[in-house]
């Protein structure tokens, strides 16, 4: 998504070039193209800062505030027949709020936790075989310290290449 909002013209571009010589063609796509525009850049200024994962200055906490009233406006422009979707009414009425009050929304979304979510998955399948829940609590916690302290990581890295060349292999 990032790409093609960073990359705005270059669609433009693309489409006005599918039109080829086509002048009805061409003059819908530039009408298309002067509705959406509004409506695509307030977004990428949005996109920016509402998935930022750290503490917003006040001046970026006006400058979402801001591409979010551009976002709600600009889509009733460019579809003014058009019921108001759910996301568009999240982004206008509670964006805002919440981000002058914690300061951030991008600490709260679901791509901050993924790196988590993956790692607390393989240690379940690590500890699977470990019955009784204090004991895989105890073995999550701990390997969870291996992944947050360099010379433990260094350690274990050391460990698992000796199992790998076996123990009575002295050639490194």
């Amino acid at each position: 998504m990032k790409s093609i909002l960073d990359n705005i013209d270059l669609l433009w571009d693309y489409l006005r070039k599918s039109a080829g010589d086509d002048v009805a063609k061409l003059a819908l796509i530039d009408e298309t193209i002067e509705r959406l525009n509004p409506v695509w850049r307030a977004f990428s200024a949005l996109h920016t800062l509402a998935r930022a994962c750290r503490l917003l200055t006040d001046d970026e906490v006006e400058e979402l505030c801001r591409a979010c009233d551009t976002i709600s406006t600009a889509s009733r422009t460019a579809y003014p027949k058009v019921h108001v979707q759910l996301k568009v009414h999240v982004i206008e009425a509670h964006l805002p709020a919440f981000v002058r009050r914690w300061r951030s929304s991008g600490l709260f979304v679901e791509d901050a936790c993924e790196s988590i979510h993956n790692i607390v998955n393989k240690l379940n399948r690590r500890y699977a075989c470990i019955h009784g829940p204090a004991l895989k609590a105890e073995s999550k916690r701990r390997a969870l310290e291996v992944f947050n302290r360099r010379d433990l990581q260094a350690i274990a890295a050391d460990r698992l290449d000796t199992r790998k060349r076996g123990p009575y292999n002295i050639s490194k």
